[in-house]
């Protein structure tokens, strides 16, 4: 299920629906049944300093995903942007929207 946060600037509210279809077929893929909500506080992946659930994306998945909003966006994210504060669907859709002109 997809739960789109509310958003006042149109192309993050664009940019989370785009990342959580993306996110919901990933998991569909992987048979995760019930596919989890997922929502702009959804973890992506697990660096094991936190209690919280996590879709478990490793690093292949993280650069499908971004190719993806790349492609969909028609932008390109610097190979040197720090990633590693990038754990939320909403930390993606910041740094997005932040190359979006």
């Amino acid at each position: 299920m997809i739960a789109v946060s509310e958003s006042n600037d149109p192309r993050a509210a664009q940019v989370e629906q785009t990342i959580c279809a993306f996110l919901e077929q990933l998991m569909w893929d992987r048979e995760v049944r019930p596919v989890p909500e997922i929502t702009s506080a959804t973890v992506l992946y697990d660096v094991g300093d936190t209690d919280d659930e996590t879709l478990g994306l490793d690093s292949v998945d993280a650069l499908d995903l971004i190719s993806e909003l790349e492609s969909t966006y028609e932008l390109a994210i610097p190979a040197d942007v720090d990633f590693t504060s990038v754990r939320t669907v909403g930390d993606v859709v910041a740094l997005v929207v932040s190359f979006i002109p």
